[in-house]
Parts: C-alpha cells; sequence; structure tokens
C-alpha cells in the first residue's frame, strides 16, 4: 500500500519544531511531506531563508510573493491526500488551510492542538484526528495509513 502524501500546516512562527519533529521523521518513514516553509531536503523557503538569516521580518513579502506563496500553498494542498496541522494557538493561514482542505476539499486532517482548542467547532468538524501532541500524531497516522 502506498503511504499518504501529507501537507503540514503551521504557524510560521512553529517552523522549526515542525520541521524537526513532524517532518523529519515522517520523511524518515518514507511519507511524502509538504511543507510549505522547507523543501523535502529541508531547505528553506527563500523567504524564510531571510527571516532565519535574521536580515528579513515575518511577513515583510510584497503583495504579488504573498500571491504566489497562498497559490503554491493551496496547489500543494490539492496535491496532499491528507493534511497534518499543528495548532498550538489560533493562526490565520493554517486556520484557512484547515478551511480549504477540510470543508472545500474534504480531506483527512490529522492536528495537534489543546485541550481547548480540540473542542472548537470547526476543529471537531474538520478534523478527523485530534491529539495534542506530535508523537501521538506520528502514531495515528502510522495506524490510519489508509486515509
Amino acid at each position: 500500500m502506498m503511504k499518504t502524501d501529507f501537507y503540514l500546516a503551521h504557524p510560521l512562527n512553529m517552523r522549526h519544531k515542525v520541521r524537526d519533529r513532524l517532518q523529519v521523521p515522517l520523511q524518515e518513514m518514507d511519507y511524502a511531506v509538504h511543507n510549505p516553509f522547507y523543501d523535502r531536503s529541508l531547505k528553506p523557503r527563500q523567504d524564510v531563508a531571510l527571516i532565519d538569516e535574521g536580515r528579513a521580518m515575518l511577513y515583510d513579502i510584497s503583495l504579488a510573493r504573498a500571491h504566489d506563496i497562498v497559490k503554491g500553498d493551496l496547489n500543494a494542498i490539492n496535491n496532499a491526500g491528507a493534511m497534518i496541522v499543528y495548532l498550538p494557538h489560533p493562526g490565520i493561514g493554517t486556520s484557512m488551510e484547515i478551511f480549504y482542505a477540510g470543508h472545500v476539499l474534504e480531506k483527512p486532517i490529522f492536528i495537534v492542538t489543546t485541550d481547548a482548542y480540540m473542542r472548537h467547532p470547526w476543529i471537531q468538524t474538520y478534523c478527523s484526528v485530534k491529539r495534542d501532541n506530535i508523537e501521538d500524531i506520528i502514531r495515528a497516522i502510522i495506524l490510519e495509513e489508509d486515509v
């Protein structure tokens, strides 16, 4: 059985943690993982590299670049079999990605969030597998390979 391709949705400021604790382990288990901030070889997107180097501020991008990022994210979500969300606190982009994948495309969504947010109506409605830590979501993904 082929393993599901995943899109990782998470706040920009959580990019290192998600890369190291979700993207890397899943890739090591041969899952295809699209992280909107890092490629498969863990190289950061150009604007993210500038932030990592301290040469740019968060969201210091042009309107045209913003459109390109959103278009690329939507395309990657379209191509993914399922989504993994890391949402320790509300985030605009991550919430939009949940809506698009869950409501528009009806894709399975695995989420790591706090107990309080697990009860949020949107999370309850669109996130099929909910956990409060990364290790448990990885175990759930392994058990649900046929999503």
